[in-house]
């Protein structure tokens, strides 16, 4: 597998995660991934269950708040749908 591979965002904000790399790490359609910001990085790690999403989802919600680079509109908009998809995990 080659190191460092380039990928594009698209319009709506989605990254193609190539065959290769599904393949070896065993990822499939609906397999929860992780994103989390290591220093300058952002890193997808396979969830290890609803926990992992969840803290994940916190952790990016609480951030947004942190973020300058956004206007306030925008980090709404975002912090809105990071709640929405928080609760779906919540039992009730």
């Amino acid at each position: 597998m080659k190191k460092g591979m380039a990928r594009r965002v698209d319009s709506l904000g989605r990254i193609v995660i190539p065959k290769e790399v599904r393949d070896a790490f065993g990822i499939v359609a609906g397999t929860p991934l992780v994103l989390s910001v290591e220093g300058e990085r952002l890193v997808y790690t396979k969830a290890d269950g609803e926990g992992d999403v969840a803290r994940a989802l916190d952790e990016a919600i609480a951030a947004i708040g942190k973020q300058n680079a956004l206007d306030e509109r925008a980090a709404a908009k975002i912090r809105a749908a990071l709640e929405q998809a928080r609760a779906a995990l919540d039992p009730k």
